[in-house]
């Protein structure tokens, strides 16, 4: 019989290469939780509760569960979480002497009017960006996006 644990879909060509590899760092969001306690209802059954959300894009799921005697419910809603203007960068993980490379920045528009943004690009060490400051017209509710050409040095 063959040895199962070896065995991988694919044949496993390139699992010396995983030893190299970390994903630690991979995860940029970490999840969001908070738990308020119990909390009394005022006398029209409302309740007042503030957090400090971290930064953070996306939606957070807002639960409550009410009991009175021997009743209970509970109901959620989402709630949108984000900045009026959102820039996402993809940088490459690794970078070698002599590259030339694009770098994407992806800007969102989510404030209340169009506008014409300038976005800039600085680096540190041998690394050289040509036009390092660029101007691009978003739309209100969309996104664009500008690509800065990088050179590292020798």
């Amino acid at each position: 019989m063959p040895e199962l644990k070896s065995l991988t879909p694919g044949g496993g060509e390139g699992a010396e290469a995983n030893q190299y590899v970390r994903t630690e760092g991979i995860r940029r969001v970490q999840p969001v939780a908070f738990w308020s306690g119990p909390l009394t209802a005022d006398k029209d059954g409302n309740v007042k509760v503030s957090f400090k959300v971290p930064e953070f894009q996306g939606a957070l799921r807002i639960m409550a569960v009410a009991i009175e005697n021997d009743r209970f419910g509970s109901s959620f809603r989402l709630t949108r979480v984000r900045d009026p203007l959102v820039l996402l960068p993809t940088l490459p993980r690794i970078l070698s002497f002599g590259e030339t490379l694009q770098v994407p920045v992806t800007v969102r528009n989510d404030t209340a009017k169009p506008g014409t943004i300038q976005v800039g690009l600085t680096a540190q060490g041998a690394v050289q960006i040509e036009k390092a400051s660029q101007s691009i017209d978003i739309p209100v509710g969309r996104e664009r996006t500008v690509y800065f050409t990088v050179h590292t040095g020798n």
